[in-house]
């Protein structure tokens, strides 16, 4: 396995380590008086001041072009912010497992794109994975009967935005710019749309338990530097199609994390689910780019 190969394997595990704990401050946050926008909000603005002082401590300028600026303002939008808000979103009409099930289409999504709009070769084995894994994802819901149109629009829509965003970062110029120099920009426009949000609803809330504000602290630093930028990295070594179905490896984390705090039954079909994602990580992991 080639070093490159191995470290972005090794980013990408990482990021879904994290990913797949992050529920647990969301839980942590709201239970201490947030709510989801609250959640988002606050996130990405305490993150910057830390993403300044690294960028300040390594001598990493902020100044970007005006293309460069369309090009985060494109990304954020309808990628990297966008799945955010429509994920947290969905959660309000549908189960959490649910949109998380519907959310993780976005490796089909991403290999079917690339085959479709960017002419690329298909990859049946890297296909059958993604489909292994969406499969994974139901036996994980175990079947939820909750059905609402509007949920499921919004935790699909997150998906999509995910993938534009896996393609978008792993092919354009942005690719060049220090990851974290591009997740102060995306994060400061993140921030000012769920504000925005947040403000036309009228459902900002400031006043929250010391334990929901350090649950909002974790997810900011934890989710910029070891959740979004171990993703990034992991898609520039390994590209957005393996990178997408090794994230998948995320939901394992949750239900070990599940089982460990909150003593939740993992159950057959969550073990197969498991076998499933951990059988399609270790085959496109052992694959020659």
């Amino acid at each position: 396995m080639k070093e490159s190969k191995a470290k972005g394997i090794g980013y990408v595990v990482g990021s879904a380590a994290y990913f797949g704990i992050m529920p647990s401050f969301v839980v942590g946050a709201n239970l201490g008086g947030a709510n989801s926008i609250s959640v988002i909000f606050f996130r990405f603005l305490i993150s910057l001041p830390f993403i300044y002082a690294y960028l300040r401590h390594k001598g990493i300028g902020l100044r970007i072009s005006l293309q460069e600026f369309w090009q985060i303002l494109l990304i954020t939008v309808f990628g990297f912010g966008g799945t955010t808000i429509l994920l947290f979103s969905s959660y309000a009409f549908i189960p959490s497992g649910m949109a998380t099930t519907i959310h993780y289409i976005y490796p089909v999504l991403i290999i079917v794109a690339n085959v479709v709009f960017l002419k690329a070769p298909m990859n049946k084995v890297k296909l059958i994975c993604a489909v292994l894994c969406v499969v994974a994802m139901g036996l994980f819901n175990q079947g939820s009967a909750d059905f609402n149109l509007v949920g499921i629009l919004l935790a699909f829509g997150s998906g999509m935005t995910y993938a534009f965003y896996s393609i978008y970062y792993e092919k354009s110029s942005l690719r060049e710019m220090n990851g974290l120099k591009f997740l102060f920009y995306a994060n400061g426009l993140t921030a000012l749309i769920a504000l925005g949000m947040a403000l036309g609803t009228d459902s900002l809330v400031v006043h929250m338990s010391p334990v929901s504000w350090a649950c909002i602290l974790a997810l900011a630093t934890g989710a910029t530097f070891a959740g979004s930028f171990l993703y990034q990295k992991g898609v520039l070594a390994i590209g957005a199609q393996s990178a997408s179905i090794l994230s998948t490896l995320e939901p394992i984390v949750s239900i070990v994390v599940g089982a460990i705090l909150y003593h939740e039954n993992i159950g057959a079909l969550g073990i197969v689910g498991t076998v499933l994602i951990l059988f399609s990580a270790v085959a496109v992991a052992k694959m020659d780019e």
